[in-house]
Order: C-alpha cells, then sequence, then structure tokens
C-alpha cells in the first residue's frame, strides 16, 4: 500500500516477483490517499514501473503516474515476454512526455511489447490517460507477441498521437509468425482528441494484428475514429479476422472507419 503524496522513483521500479493463481501480489493505494508516480531522472528511457520478463499474477491500481520528460517514458512496462496474468486498473497516467516528435521517441501510458515468448491474459481496465506527449508512441500500446489481452473501460483524452493501439509485423519478435497480436478485444472505451502533430492518427488502431475484436467504443474528435492497417511490412503476417462493431464514432475530422495500408 503506497500513501498519498509523490514517490521520485529515478530510473523507475522493477517488480520482478509473481504471484500466484488466487494470491495475486497486488500495488495499491491507502484508501482515499493519491499516490503519484513520477521521476527527475535524466535517464533517456524511463519506465515508471517495469514488470520483469516472465513475472505473472501482479496487479496495479490506483495509482497515479505523471509530469515525466525523456526520450521514451513508459508509465507501466512489459517488455520481451512471459508476462501473464496481469491487471492493470483505475490508475491515472497525465503529462508523460518525450521531447520530440520523430521516429524513436515515443511515450506510452501503458506498453505491452511481446518479444520471444508471448504476453498473455492481460487486462487493462478502467484507467484515465490524459495530456500525453507521446511522438511515435501510442497512448496504449500493445506489441509483437500478445494474446488474450483485454482493453477496457479506459478513457483517453488530449493525446497526441494513437489512443489504443494492436501492432504487428514490425519485427520485434523474432519468430516472425508470432509477430503479432492475437486474440484480443478493446471495449467500452472512450477516446477523444487524439491528434498527431506530424500524421494523421486514429482513436483505436489495429495494424497488422488478427482476430481483434474492436465493440462499442466512443470516439470524438480526433483525425480518423477507427484504422484498420498493415503499415509494416518487416514480417508479412496476414490481417485477418479484425471486427469493428457497435462502435459510436462523432466528430472525427478526416473519416469514421478508415481500412487498408498506410
Amino acid at each position: 500500500y503506497l500513501k498519498g503524496g509523490e514517490y521520485n522513483v529515478g530510473e523507475g521500479i522493477s517488480i520482478e516477483k509473481s504471484g500466484s493463481s488466487g494470491k495475486y501480489i497486488v500495488i495499491t493505494s491507502v484508501k482515499g490517499e493519491t499516490p503519484i508516480i513520477t521521476s527527475s531522472s535524466k535517464n533517456s528511457e524511463i519506465p515508471l514501473f517495469t514488470i520483469e520478463s516472465q513475472v505473472s499474477y501482479i496487479i496495479i491500481e490506483n495509482l497515479t503516474f505523471k509530469n515525466v520528460e525523456a526520450k521514451n517514458v513508459f508509465g507501466i512496462a512489459l517488455f520481451d515476454g512471459g508476462q501473464n496474468h496481469i491487471i492493470i486498473r483505475d490508475n491515472t497516467f497525465n503529462s508523460l512526455k518525450t521531447t520530440k516528435s520523430v521516429d524513436g521517441y515515443d511515450t506510452s501510458a501503458v506498453l505491452l511489447l511481446g518479444v520471444n515468448t508471448v504476453i498473455k491474459n492481460v487486462m487493462i481496465y478502467h484507467n484515465k490517460v490524459s495530456n500525453m506527449f507521446l511522438g511515435y508512441g501510442e497512448a496504449i500500446s500493445v506489441m509483437g507477441n500478445c494474446e488474450n489481452i483485454y482493453v477496457l473501460n479506459n478513457t483517453l483524452t488530449n493525446n497526441d498521437n494513437i489512443g489504443i493501439d494492436f501492432n504487428g509485423n514490425t519485427g520485434d519478435c523474432k519468430s516472425s509468425s508470432l509477430d503479432q497480436p492475437r486474440k484480443s478485444v478493446a471495449m467500452f472505451n472512450k477516446v477523444e482528441k487524439s491528434k498527431s502533430s506530424y500524421a494523421d492518427c486514429a482513436g483505436i488502431y489495429a495494424d497488422g494484428a488478427r482476430d481483434i475484436y474492436i465493440y462499442q467504443n466512443t470516439v470524438l474528435n480526433s483525425q480518423y475514429g477507427i484504422e484498420v492497417g498493415a503499415e509494416s511490412d518487416i514480417n508479412k503476417n496476414a490481417v485477418i479476422n479484425i471486427v469493428v462493431e457497435n462502435n459510436k464514432l462523432i466528430g472525427n475530422e478526416k473519416t469514421g472507419i478508415r481500412v487498408g495500408g498506410y
């Protein structure tokens, strides 16, 4: 339990120990208090919380990640792979910022990057993400070898690139046939004002992914509402079985739903 107040975590906190079924390790706030996770580190990359490879049965909830600037900033990051049974819920991410809008400079509130071993059974639920300077990153980013990822009931507001992204075929995964997020859903999310300064972007994007269900989300006042695409050709897995159903797409500048290549 974290009491209210500001925690400067420097280069970041690594979570290296697993819980077990029915005995999750829970990192949360004292009831009614607001812990703020931040950093004044001068490192070029700052993952505030990292759930390390092969770690499972972790819940992170009721924390605020705020006011960090570096080349690469991540609120909660899962790198490499092997993580499973992870719940990220009821957190607030605000003003995490990269320093430029150029390739290689990116920020995410939540980043899942599956490489050799699959990241699976992750729920990203009821978080708030706002005022992020993402650069080439996405607010909630599910990349590479990921399976059974549930992005549910999050609110994303005023972020300068893609809101929710399932991103594959980019060469991050050494097993080319597994370089796709799959069997995953984005449901009941609200995305507003996802607008990039250097390109057109979508509130919700399935890019190089497969078997993704995008259902009953609301995307408002962004550049695209929802996009299904295939930007990268490093790996050539087909983008198939993407279902976009019963969403509300209101006031988006370019189009409501866009399907095709980059």
